[in-house]
């Protein structure tokens, strides 16, 4: 059965044996207020307990949704476009600045090959360990005033590297007109181990070669 206090209206829980058949004096523990307390006939149900209501999560409007996706679509347009802008920008430093990354970094001419701007020639006048065939050192001159006729190649091998490196093998090829071999030769060369920044020469001569035949020729580094 439920009691109150008449002062405070502080409510109470209890038995009807706690009040008895004919009633009793109660006090109020929160007011000290005392007062008698009849029987009460039926019980009163218990108060329950307040219980704190359960937020409800808020879900999203379907205008934020579809503004949330719009945003995530346009950061990655802007972010493709900045891939592709920076590619493009370091494309054509690669470009314009190609001999200058090829002379300080050989291994490059092969990259440059691959997309089609190298000379084949040229990157064969460069080795993997730094060495250098410079095409503008190369002289070839011919010696007709013997009964042998002489057809003689000479030029420098630099190294490029860091590090002391050894000279492979310096061949010439003749070609025809066709760009089929004709003949080839290995050259003479001065010195076998370079030092970082050093250079040496080298000579390759062909005797009687078929000179009606030949309309190119190719220096490069023989494969081991």
């Amino acid at each position: 059965m439920l009691i109150r206090c008449p002062e405070c209206n502080t409510g109470y829980n209890l038995t009807p044996a706690q009040i008895g058949k004919e009633g009793r004096t109660v006090r109020c523990i929160k007011c000290k207020h005392s007062w008698f307390q009849a029987p009460v006939q039926a019980d009163t149900p218990p108060i329950a307990p307040a219980t704190k209501p359960t937020a409800t999560p808020k879900k999203k409007s379907k205008s934020s949704v579809e503004k949330s996706k719009s945003n995530m679509k346009k950061n990655l347009i802007i972010s493709l476009f900045t891939t592709v802008v920076g590619l493009l920008i370091l494309f054509a430093l690669l470009i314009l600045t190609q001999n200058t990354v090829v002379e300080k970094m050989p291994a490059m001419s092969g990259f440059y090959n691959a997309i089609g701007l190298g000379d084949s020639q040229d990157n064969d006048m460069i080795s993997p360990t730094g060495l250098v065939i410079p095409p503008e050192a190369i002289e070839r001159t011919l010696n007709e005033g013997t009964a042998q006729p002489t057809l003689t190649f000479n030029g420098i091998v630099k190294n490029t590297n860091t590090e002391s490196v050894e000279v492979p093998e310096v061949r010439i090829t003749l070609l025809d007109e066709r760009g089929v071999e004709i003949d080839h030769w290995p050259a003479i060369v001065k010195k076998r181990i370079l030092a970082p920044g050093e250079e040496t020469t080298w000579i390759c001569r062909f005797f009687d070669p078929p000179l009606d035949q030949i309309s190119e020729h190719r220096v490069s580094f023989a494969q081991k």
